[in-house]
């Protein structure tokens, strides 16, 4: 349970045993409450100083994420330079030119796979099945992929409406928008080149009929890259995408406040068509 919640962002605080029984101090339960709150108020002030640097040196605002979320990314960078204290970090990062990007690099959290999630991806065939059974001949399948990474999610759903459509011999297109703040795996989505660790997961048949293997790498066909366009895209700062009939948002809510995941919500809402759904990781859910 405590790796869950570790997992899913889903604390205040995170300590070992021994510093819980000094936090505690023989049962003050309120110590616990201002070791997660009141305690490091000045090293919230180095936090969103942190986040201001990154933002004038790189244009992206992590001012929205969670405080955990923020300060294990940082703390996570710092271990990596050796460095102990907010203070220090902060100055390093006003000191070093190349320290901004490197840091957004740690705050992207660019963890994607093909297909993440079999089930998930169950419910949403028989979903995207229905949905497409009742489009008009001739129309297009809008999707939008929000945080795309490196391509791996977008791609999985543009395999996924390709084999209902050939199955069913429906007369439809499908335009996928591969977005993400990250133009570094843009830039590797866009080549749509992955290594056999990447396909690993992938049923046979399915890397056979989508993929071309050439000199060690494997290439995603034509037939899926059409489907296919990436672009930098800010959620809360760019216009949203409209007339969307799919939206897949896998595991970006939950490093984000309450605040913004409101503000996301409102975005999709506008977003979608009729019969909408959105397609949410394991710690968020939306409805559909």
């Amino acid at each position: 349970m405590p790796f869950a919640a570790i997992h899913k962002n889903q604390y205040d605080l995170v300590v070992t045993a021994d510093r819980f029984g000094e936090l505690l101090n023989g049962g003050d339960v309120m110590a616990l409450k201002e070791a997660s709150s009141g305690r490091d108020f000045k090293d919230t002030q180095i936090l969103r100083s942190i986040t201001d640097i990154v933002l004038q040196e790189t244009g992206i605002d992590f001012s929205d994420y969670k405080r955990s979320t923020m300060e294990r990314r940082v703390k996570r960078r710092m271990s990596a330079l050796g460095v102990t204290k907010f203070e220090d970090y902060y100055e390093f990062l006003g000191t070093h030119e190349t320290e901004a990007h490197v840091l957004q690099q740690e705050l992207l959290v660019p963890v994607t796979e093909f297909f993440r999630d079999y089930q998930a991806f169950d419910v949403l065939r028989k979903h995207m099945l229905v949905y497409l059974q009742q489009m008009e001949p001739g129309s297009t399948y809008r999707i939008w992929c929000v945080g795309c990474s490196s391509g791996q999610e977008a791609y999985s759903l543009a395999i996924l409406a390709s084999d209902l459509i050939e199955a069913n011999s429906f007369k439809i297109g499908v335009q996928i928008f591969g977005a993400d703040l990250d133009e570094k795996a843009l830039a590797e989505a866009r080549k749509a080149e992955y290594d056999v660790r990447e396909i690993s997961g992938i049923p046979s048949q399915t890397v056979n009929r989508y993929f071309t293997y050439r000199d060690g790498i494997y290439h995603v066909k034509d037939i899926i890259r059409d489907m296919v366009t990436f672009s930098k895209h800010g959620l809360g700062t760019d216009a949203p995408f409209s007339r969307i009939d799919l939206i897949s948002c896998r595991n970006l809510l939950i490093y984000y406040n309450a605040t913004s995941q409101e503000t996301f919500s409102r975005i999709f809402r506008y977003s979608l068509n009729r019969a909408r759904a959105v397609v949410p990781g394991t710690g968020r859910g939306l409805g559909g």
